[in-house]
């Protein structure tokens, strides 16, 4: 049993909003869970949760979702994306692509081997500033406002990885 996304909204009755926050496909039957209007209308934390995350377009390098943001709730101030590094891109390490922006971020690399969760799955060149580093197991990167930063190469991809761009204070 595999929970499965569900693209747009739904009414599955009378008295249920629009917002569905997913269903479960049971062998032949098919399980919708809704939220009820009364419940919504009355939390008055409700505007806190994002129901539906923000999908990546179609033209982004990896698929993403954005789990926080000002836009899915106002005033959060903090900016969540989730990334699933799915295959190794082809770079210049001579010309990395490189930015920079007006607030903190941090930035983790997270395994996906439970049996050694350290391990990133590849190995991956990044910088900060003038300074590379490179890195192959599980790790946390915080980059100041206006350092410029940026992957410069990916060495080594044995299998995909995670990784979430906290931007705090992001826009």
């Amino acid at each position: 049993m595999g929970l499965l996304q569900l693209k747009g909204y739904t009414r599955a009755k009378k008295g249920f909003t629009r917002d569905v926050v997913g269903y479960e496909k049971i062998a032949t039957n098919l399980t919708i869970v809704c939220r009820e209007e009364s419940a919504v209308d009355k939390s008055k934390y409700d505007k806190y949760v994002v129901y539906i995350p923000k999908k990546s377009g179609p033209d982004a390098p990896y698929p993403s979702l954005t789990l926080m943001s000002n836009e899915l709730v106002a005033g959060s101030n903090i900016e969540v994306m989730f990334n699933w590094v799915t295959k190794k891109l082809e770079m210049n390490p001579e010309k990395p692509i490189s930015h920079a922006h007006d607030y903190d971020e941090m930035i983790l690399n997270i395994g996906t081997n439970p049996n050694d969760p350290d391990d990133l799955g590849g190995e991956v060149v990044g910088f900060l500033g003038d300074e590379r580093h490179t890195l192959n197991k599980t790790s946390a990167v915080f980059i100041p406002q206006n350092v410029e930063h940026g992957v410069a190469a990916f060495n080594r991809f044995d299998r995909p990885y995670i990784q979430m761009a906290i931007k705090l204070g992001g826009k």
